[in-house]
C-alpha cells in the first residue's frame, strides 16, 4: 500500500513528467497522511487497553495469589 505510494511520488518528484497537477497530488498526500495517523491511532489504543489489562490481572494475580492467574498473566507480559 506504501510502497506503491512511495513509488509513484518518487516518480513525480524526479521530474520526468510535465504539467503536473500539484493540488490532486496534494490531495492524495494529506488523504495517505490521514490513513497512517489512523493506523497509528489504533495501534496506540490497542496497545493502552493490553497494558491496562495486563497491569489488572498482574494485581490480581499478587493480590489473589493464584497459581494459574499468574500463569495467565505470562502471555499477556510478552505481548506488551
Amino acid at each position: 500500500m506504501f510502497e506503491e505510494y512511495d513509488l509513484k511520488i518518487k516518480k513525480l518528484l524526479s521530474g520526468k513528467y510535465g504539467g503536473t497537477k500539484w493540488k490532486e497530488i496534494l490531495s492524495d498526500h494529506r488523504e495517505k497522511i490521514a490513513q497512517i495517523q489512523h493506523e497509528r491511532l489504533v495501534h496506540l489504543l490497542v496497545m493502552i487497553f493490553v497494558g491496562m489489562v495486563m497491569v489488572l490481572f498482574s494485581l490480581a494475580a499478587i493480590i489473589s495469589q493464584n497459581i494459574y492467574l499468574t500463569l495467565f498473566c505470562v502471555p499477556l507480559i510478552f505481548l506488551f
